[in-house]
């Protein structure tokens, strides 16, 4: 677990920068993201699908997509296959029917019969209020350790 103050970096970096490199090292990976509603981890997983699209456009720019095309230049998106804000696949070795990225919220049904490898959560608790309720706690942690982690 990963705790540091509001605006140092977190979710740039293991929400956007670390799924990227997974990917980047085994397309064949299966990474979900969670957070505490399915919008919010939908916008997490939009930033990581926004920098594979760049990739190709601005190869050899000095951009974070430009970046990672030359570190992965076998990155790239698998149109044909899911391509949308809250999955999507990219080109891969092998055929298989789960996305490569995959958002959904705490106690999201959406991760259900999913295979996954990683799971990286992001504010599962955003709300100050929520996170000190007995009551929300214990929803996340039951959905975390029962429906989740039996994903990975």
């Amino acid at each position: 677990m990963v705790r540091a103050p509001i605006e140092r970096g977190k979710s740039s970096t293991f929400v956007q920068a670390l799924p990227l490199w997974w990917l980047g090292t085994d397309p064949d990976m299966h990474i979900g993201i969670t957070a505490v509603t399915d919008s919010l981890a939908t916008r997490r997983t939009r930033m990581v699908r926004a920098v594979i699209e760049s990739s190709a456009v601005e190869q050899g720019q000095d951009t974070v997509g430009g970046r990672l095309h030359e570190v992965f230049p076998a990155l790239k998106p698998h149109k044909s296959e899911r391509w949308t804000d809250d999955e999507f696949v990219v080109q891969r070795r092998h055929a298989d029917p789960n996305a490569s990225v995959l958002a959904a919220g705490i106690g999201s049904a959406r991760i259900g019969g999913t295979r996954l490898h990683r799971l990286v959560f992001d504010d599962p608790e955003s709300d100050p209020k929520r996170a000190m309720s007995e009551a929300d706690r214990s929803t996340t942690s039951d959905w975390t350790w029962g429906q989740a982690e039996g994903r990975l």
